[in-house]
C-alpha cells in the first residue's frame, strides 16, 4: 500500500520460486459510478533478458468479474531502449 498527496492505493504482487513477479492483482473501479472496487489483474506470460535485465515482454490484463476472468488487453513489448 502507497500513499502520496491523500491518495491511496494497494496491490498484491506475486513472485515465482525464482523470485521473479508473475502476476499483481489491485482493487479498481471499473466505472467511474461503481460503488464497489473489482479486482484487476495483470499477468506476466513472457520475460525476456534486454541488455543484461530481465523484463515482462507479455502481459494480460484482466478484470476478475463474478463470471470469470475477462482479458481485455495484451501487451507486448517489441522493442526496449534504455536511457
Amino acid at each position: 500500500t502507497m500513499e502520496y498527496a491523500g491518495i491511496r492505493g494497494t496491490a498484491l504482487f506475486y513472485f515465482g520460486d525464482q523470485g521473479e513477479p508473475f502476476k499483481v492483482v489491485i482493487p479498481r473501479y471499473r466505472e467511474m459510478s461503481d460503488e464497489e472496487p473489482t479486482d484487476w489483474m495483470a499477468e506476466i506470460k513472457e520475460m525476456d533478458e534486454v541488455d543484461g535485465i530481465r523484463i515482462p515482454v507479455k502481459v494480460e490484463a484482466s478484470w476478475l468479474l463474478e463470471e470469470g476472468k475477462f482479458t481485455w488487453y495484451i501487451f507486448e513489448v517489441y522493442d526496449v531502449s534504455f536511457n
